[in-house]
């Protein structure tokens, strides 16, 4: 099974709560759906909404394995860029 393409938005305003509830939701659902994350250099997040400061104290994990915050991602081929919806 793979989740290509997958997309998961987590919303909260504090910043230590959303580092928590995504990285904890992100790995519920891995183990929910029986998968395992193997393209590390696909595996990537952004932060809507928060300032610079902010977006550098936000860390994900899934298990051991931390991911990669990106300004711009492309999402069914269209380029989204996080700095436009600050």
């Amino acid at each position: 099974m793979f989740a290509d393409g997958t997309n998961l938005f987590v919303f909260s305003n504090d910043v230590v709560d959303l580092q928590v509830d995504a990285s904890e939701t992100l790995s519920n659902w891995f183990i929910a759906n029986m998968l395992s994350l193997f393209s590390l250099d696909k595996t990537c997040y952004s932060v809507f909404g928060a300032t610079d400061i902010d977006k550098t104290n936000i860390t994900l994990k899934i298990g051991d394995i931390i991911l990669k915050q990106e300004e711009c991602f492309k999402y069914l081929y269209v380029n989204v860029n996080v700095q436009l919806w600050a």
